[in-house]
């Protein structure tokens, strides 16, 4: 199964010539490709890139795989997902983690989970210069899917952590972003704007309750 298309988020910071700066296979693979969309942004918002930008170009209902471009996946890897997510009845995102997340009952959301545009509807409210600056986007969309009232399930194949077969990942970076209660300091009075002060754990579904107002 192959995504109907996949959207490549560059920054000219770091291509300002832009096409002349990216591998050649990659070129040619855009030029040829009617799937594969190349996206131009003016600032480098490091992993805000992946899913942010191309927002505006989605339907509500259009599915979102949030991956990272470091390694190379199971052949039936996007099947999987698509099957958890049929299973259940396609109205929960996925997620590839099956911890527990702290300050709100959700699990953990990681890379490689699966949702839908609808889930993170009004992420320009919680989007400022100061969740930017987190550079952590996976705590962010489980923030706005938790906002949408929508409750994580687990994936039930290639998991970053859990029980059930795991994906092969890279090791890990050196990739500095704000995680966990950190992430959670930083980001409540953003979310307290919103809110009215209440914290992450009272507000689900939250921006539901704000348009009855």
């Amino acid at each position: 199964m192959l995504p109907d298309r996949i959207y490549l988020t560059l920054s000219t910071i770091e291509f300002p010539r832009y096409e002349q700066d990216i591998p050649d296979e990659l070129y040619r693979l855009i030029m040829t490709s009617n799937r594969v969309i190349l996206n131009w942004v003016d600032t480098n918002w490091k992993s805000f890139k992946k899913v942010f930008p191309v927002l505006p170009y989605l339907e509500d209902d259009d599915i979102i795989i949030d991956i990272d471009d470091d390694m190379l996946l199971p052949g039936d890897f996007i099947e999987s997902r698509m099957k958890d997510f049929t299973a259940n009845g396609c109205k929960f995102p996925i997620t590839s983690n099956h911890s527990k997340t702290m300050n709100l009952d959700s699990l953990v959301l990681s890379a490689y989970s699966l949702f839908q545009k609808k889930m993170l509807n009004h992420y320009d409210m919680l989007l400022n210069e100061t969740v930017l600056n987190t550079c952590n986007d996976d705590r962010t969309y489980l923030y706005l899917i938790h906002m949408n009232g929508y409750k994580l399930k687990p994936c039930t194949k290639w998991c970053v952590k859990g029980d059930v077969q795991k994906l092969d990942l890279m090791p890990p970076s050196g990739y500095r972003y704000d995680v966990g209660q950190k992430y959670d300091e930083v980001v409540s009075p953003v979310l307290a704007s919103l809110s009215g002060g209440r914290p992450i754990s009272e507000c689900f579904n939250l921006f539901k309750d704000m348009n009855r107002l």
